[in-house]
């Protein structure tokens, strides 16, 4: 299975956690999964998508960093 398919799988498993509120994320889960995310789009990150990013008003910028996008560039 592709890293890609397995991080979907993994992250929709999670939300269906949280919605069924079986699981409830405590401050260490959600630190934990900001700094995999962070991870992740720094590994995946390429430079146009930096500068699309950039591109983009302040203002949307810091709403992605306010709620992560499930889709990376």
């Amino acid at each position: 299975m592709k890293p890609r398919r397995m991080i979907e799988i993994l992250a929709q498993g999670a939300e269906q956690e949280i919605h069924d509120q079986s699981w409830v994320a405590t401050p260490t889960d959600r630190l934990v999964a900001a700094q995999a995310a962070a991870d992740l789009e720094a590994v995946l990150r390429t430079p146009h998508a930096q500068q699309a990013q950039q591109a983009l008003p302040a203002i949307e910028r810091l709403e992605r960093l306010r709620k992560p996008s499930p889709s990376w560039p």
